[in-house]
């Protein structure tokens, strides 16, 4: 995997060392060579990009077999994909064992090949054997997941929705537990609801849910939203906070764009911006639910998903799951969600002055994808990241250095460190080229003038608000 030459001499030696030193000191050694060791199987950077596109395609062939809803939810399949990465694939295999009596590597893709097959003979019986392998080796290089999405947008179902007695059941027990609040009257009438149901699945549940939020106020993907999750507008608290609106005005601001006002919307767009309003919000409590259990209990994500969590948090309120979390974890989702947003904050701001084009509206999922893996690998992870790419991080320490350098070589009077926050929140307000005129008025030279090779690394970033190791720091 890591040395292909070296198969062909010097194993022996290599393992003699292994039997005299002992296995500590080999995989040291390994490390500081190959940056892997033997037991890296929980190191997911032990995986090359290739591996990981190998073991996504089996996971999926594996649930396309046994569970192929979970292919409708790839925040489940990456959940799984990350746990192993973390713990390895034959632990993962030993896990699903126990529950499907079969493992990863019993899957054949033979057994894919007749689960296409199925599919096909419902939806597109011309489809011939040859172009159904053709599709099967295209699932298997680009991922089960993608072709299901595919699937559904030309067919209107994919690989994990066939079962229409299910989908039928589930859209069922939705309306009973909406009607039982918003209108209990309609559960005395069984053939009205069979009616509704027929036409979810004949028009689809988006079309289903504009029809409720216009009738109801709410629909059947409406999450009773905790009193403290609202986020301020104008002194006040809106009632239905939409996280992804809030983040779109932030980077408005920072990229200095003017939005013209919205013309007044008639009643039916008012309830498909709701009904998007509340997918949005959906989406984003799922990724605090994703962070909260991959720093608390990471085997839960692998044996049951999020769509479960979320779909409590549906029926019974935000506040009701808060209080389950809190009741077992000590903590809720209200702690992920101010992490979340003080990262989130400081990411735009730094994204804003070195590399814009990551705050482009069809990347905010990226965004929210570097925020999840920081809290839950650890902000100084991101930092040392940010810093080898860009020479500078979120808390400026990279900056910092550079300005403690210059001050000492050309200023007598000695910058305390609140001086240099407050000139580094400057330059991150205005920017480097404003600081450097400014320099250059007062000393005669800059930033750009001064030679930083024998600068020290900065120390590591510390922040209260901020969790190491990813978990919070101890108060």
């Amino acid at each position: 995997s890591h040395d292909p030459a070296r198969l062909n001499h010097g194993i022996d030696a290599v393992v003699d060392f292994g039997l005299a030193e002992g296995a500590a000191a080999l995989n040291q050694g390994l490390i500081e060579r190959y940056g892997v060791g033997l037991d890296s199987g929980g190191n997911e950077h032990a995986f090359t990009q290739g591996e990981r596109q190998i073991i996504r395609s089996r996971i999926e062939m594996f649930y396309l077999k046994h569970d192929p809803a979970k292919l409708d939810s790839p925040s489940d399949i990456d959940a799984v994909i990350e746990w192993a990465m973390f713990h390895g694939v034959d632990a993962l295999s030993e896990k699903l064992g126990r529950k499907y009596l079969e493992g990863i590597e019993d899957v054949q893709e033979s057994d894919v090949l007749v689960q296409l097959e199925a599919f096909y003979g419902k939806h597109d019986k011309e489809k011939s054997q040859e172009d159904i392998r053709t599709v099967l080796t295209w699932g298997i290089v680009n991922g089960f997941c993608a072709l299901s999405q595919k699937m559904m947008e030309k067919y209107g179902e994919g690989l994990g929705s066939t079962d229409r007695t299910k989908l039928r059941k589930e859209i069922e027990t939705k309306l009973n537990k909406f009607y039982s609040v918003h209108a209990p009257q309609k559960l005395e009438d069984k053939e009205n609801i069979d009616f509704i149901v027929e036409l979810a699945l004949k028009h689809g549940l988006y079309s289903l849910n504009t029809r409720l939020q216009s009738k109801y106020g709410a629909n059947l993907n409406t999450i009773v939203r905790s009193s403290n999750r609202g986020r301020p507008v104008g002194g006040k608290t809106m009632r239905r906070s939409n996280p992804r609106a809030s983040m779109r005005r932030s980077l408005g601001s920072f990229m200095a764009r003017k939005e013209p006002k919205a013309p007044p919307m008639s009643p039916e767009q008012e309830a498909e911006a709701a009904v998007q309003s509340d997918l949005e919000y959906q989406e984003y409590l799922r990724k605090l639910v994703e962070v909260f259990y991959a720093r608390h209990d990471p085997n839960r994500l692998l044996e049951e998903g999020v769509s479960p969590i979320i779909d409590f948090a549906i029926n019974s309120g935000e506040e009701a799951l808060n209080a389950k979390l809190r009741k077992k974890y000590k903590e809720d989702l209200h702690v992920v969600d101010a992490q979340f947003q003080v990262v989130r904050e400081k990411l735009v701001v730094f994204y804003s002055k070195f590399d814009p084009s990551k705050l482009a509206p069809e990347r905010e999922k990226d965004l929210d994808t570097i925020i999840g893996w920081a809290l839950v690998h650890g902000v100084e992870k991101l930092n040392s990241t940010l810093m080898k790419k860009y020479d500078e991080d979120l808390d400026g320490n990279g900056l910092r250095a550079r300005l403690r350098f210059f001050y000492e070589a050309n200023d007598e009077m000695k910058k305390s460190s609140k001086d240099l926050d407050d000139i580094i929140a400057w330059v991150f307000e205005n920017s480097i080229e404003a600081l450097n005129k400014k320099l250059k008025k007062k000393y005669g030279r800059s930033l750009e003038d001064t030679s930083f090779a024998d600068i020290p690394p900065p120390p590591p970033p510390l922040d209260d608000d901020m969790m190491v190791g990813g978990g919070p720091k101890p108060a």
